[in-house]
């Protein structure tokens, strides 16, 4: 989930076991959609572009390796 909290973006991790996890992000425009940058440096170069209403996980490769849909 991506959400804005105090001017401020983050990106939530939902695990299957139910923990979840918060990171900040940068917003950066792109041809794909709008990409979403780790803020720290806990990435290790993955990254995410929302591109209608799917969003797009890409490894340091610039390589997809998954996708998640928007909840209704």
């Amino acid at each position: 989930m991506v959400y804005e909290h105090n001017g401020k973006t983050f990106i939530r991790t939902t695990f299957k076991d139910g923990e979840s996890m918060d990171n900040e992000v940068e917003k950066v425009n792109s041809k794909n959609g709008i990409r979403y940058n780790y803020k720290e440096d806990a990435s290790q170069g993955e990254y995410f572009v929302l591109n209608d209403d799917v969003l797009e996980f890409y490894n340091s490769e610039n390589k997809m390796f998954t996708t998640g849909s928007k909840l209704q």
